[in-house]
């Protein structure tokens, strides 16, 4: 316990003024007074040579006792609070084609709406989410592929590519004379989890990229539907990312790809999970996704 009275001699030392220190302490004057004469009686010495509040070689021992004394309840104090605020923070981890895709899905607004706990989003490298989760830095992770084998996951998500073209394009109107020649191909870009396996994919269609006008790798989703929708494009996209554009006709199914983007939440261990986190990992499995641990926590 920090002894005030400590606190007391401080300021007094400081301002030379007993008025001025009970004031700036919302204490009484006879209070400061009291304090220090508590002190000399303690330690069975003098603080003060004389009314100027000049101090003695006792009251210089004192008083470097009391500035440490000051400093290390400080240092103290300031740990404590930090690990009270770290208690209460819940550290999410993601990578970075995820992030997107849980704000279109909004899983990360519901979670941000239904907890009260704060929350602190990394985006990080899946070597670098492995990591920190086997560390147990990070309590939950969002990832397109299990990070590893040995954490506890659940699929939460689920979306699939597609080629869309606007609804006045050649290509729905059955047009057997047309040729990818005539248009631009507007597919991911180089970055995305998926990238390589939409190639495969377009090989397999027995078309490359020579096929097609020109191509626009982009991960600018709104470019990329303007591009397809004013033009006669054809466009790549996740279906979630377009599902407006296909409910309001501006986009039309062309062809299914059978590529799956999953993604799944991790978690280290679940007895690591305080009661806390625990409802934190109920509320995305049930009240977001609609999903039940199978745990029952």
């Amino acid at each position: 316990m920090y002894d005030i009275r400590l606190k007391t001699l401080l300021k007094l030392t400081e301002l030379k003024n007993y008025t001025k220190t009970a004031q700036i302490l919302n204490f009484t004057q006879p209070t400061v007074t009291q304090h220090i004469k508590s002190l000399e009686k303690e330690y069975n010495i003098k603080i003060f040579v004389d009314k100027n509040l000049n101090l003695t070689k006792a009251g210089h021992m004192l008083l470097e006792y009391a500035k440490q004394t000051d400093i290390n309840y400080s240092l103290f104090n300031n740990k404590m609070e930090n690990l009270a605020l770290s208690e209460d923070i819940i550290n999410i981890g993601l990578t970075r084609s995820v992030y997107p895709i849980l704000l279109e899905s909004k899983i990360l607004e519901d979670l941000i709406k239904h907890t009260k706990n704060r929350l602190a989003i990394l985006v990080l490298s899946k070597e670098e989410l492995a990591l920190s989760l086997e560390e147990g830095k990070l309590d939950f992770v969002f990832a397109n592929n299990i990070v590893n084998s040995n954490n506890k996951y659940y699929e939460i998500y689920e979306d699939e590519i597609i080629l869309a073209v606007n609804k006045e394009h050649n290509l729905i109107k059955k047009d057997k004379d047309n040729k990818f020649k005539k248009y631009y191909l507007v597919t991911l870009d180089n970055n995305d989890i998926n990238y390589n396996k939409l190639n495969i994919f377009y090989e397999n269609e027995q078309v490359n990229y020579k096929s097609f006008k020109g191509i626009i790798e982009t991960n600018l989703r709104d470019i990329a539907k303007r591009m397809v929708i004013k033009n006669n494009a054809i466009g790549a996209f996740y279906k979630s990312n377009i599902k407006e554009e296909l409910k309001e006709h501006q986009l039309v199914e062309y062809k299914k790809t059978n590529i799956k983007n999953k993604i799944y939440l991790l978690i280290n261990n679940i007895n690591y999970l305080d009661n806390n986190k625990k409802e934190i990992l109920n509320l995305i499995l049930d009240k977001l996704i609609g999903k039940k641990d199978e745990n029952n926590l």
